[in-house]
């Protein structure tokens, strides 16, 4: 599952997002992230039963492959749903960066960046400040559900509702700056909750 997610992060930050010629991002945070995408997987490897001698049915490796129990099944679906509404959020993010003005001078009729920000508008987007991040929780709670609420995937499930938590309380209080009164006033990360 770690893997699905991270290789469609890779591949929307390749295709679908749009960044800012401007942003930065601090050395400190990169580096974070660099370690934390390295070690996340080793640790989830090595906690598993992989290296076990014996893989046979009803082990823990063995069950997303032999019998699927009701705690993979279920880990499946809010997983897939996670990655689906949370892709749908990148691409509404992505959408708001484009404009359609054609180059004067060259005529090529390529997209260009918006420099301007705009609110996101539909989906989740209209009930939380931060979707994307909301099923950025639901994915690794996914993950928790799919290891049987293994150490390791609480402690990273923990890691990123901690991140993304405090992200979202930014968002929220940057669009109230910058959006004013269109600036509906939505929940941050989760409907009617926070």
């Amino acid at each position: 599952m770690f893997l699905f997610h991270s290789l469609r992060r890779v591949c929307e930050s390749l295709c679908i997002h749009r960044f800012s010629p401007d942003a930065k991002m601090s050395l400190a945070m990169y580096l974070v992230g660099m370690i934390y995408y390295v070690a996340v997987p080793l640790t989830l490897v090595i906690e598993s039963t992989i290296f076990s001698p014996s893989i046979q049915p009803g082990s823990r490796f063995c069950e997303p492959f032999c019998a699927p129990s009701s705690y993979i099944l279920t880990a499946w679906i809010v997983f897939l749903y996670g990655n689906y509404e949370q892709h749908r959020a990148h691409r509404i993010l992505a959408r708001l960066r484009e404009c359609d003005n054609v180059d004067a001078k060259v005529g090529n009729g390529k997209k260009h960046l918006q420099t301007r920000y705009q609110m996101p508008r539909g989906g989740w987007f209209d009930t939380v400040a931060a979707p994307h991040y909301t099923f950025e929780i639901v994915i690794y709670m996914a993950l928790v559900i799919g290891s049987r609420f293994s150490l390791t995937a609480i402690l990273c499930w923990s890691w990123v509702l901690s991140n993304l938590t405090v992200t979202a309380d930014r968002t929220h209080r940057w669009y109230q700056e910058n959006f004013g009164k269109s600036y509906r006033t939505r929940s941050r990360l989760f409907p009617g909750a926070f």
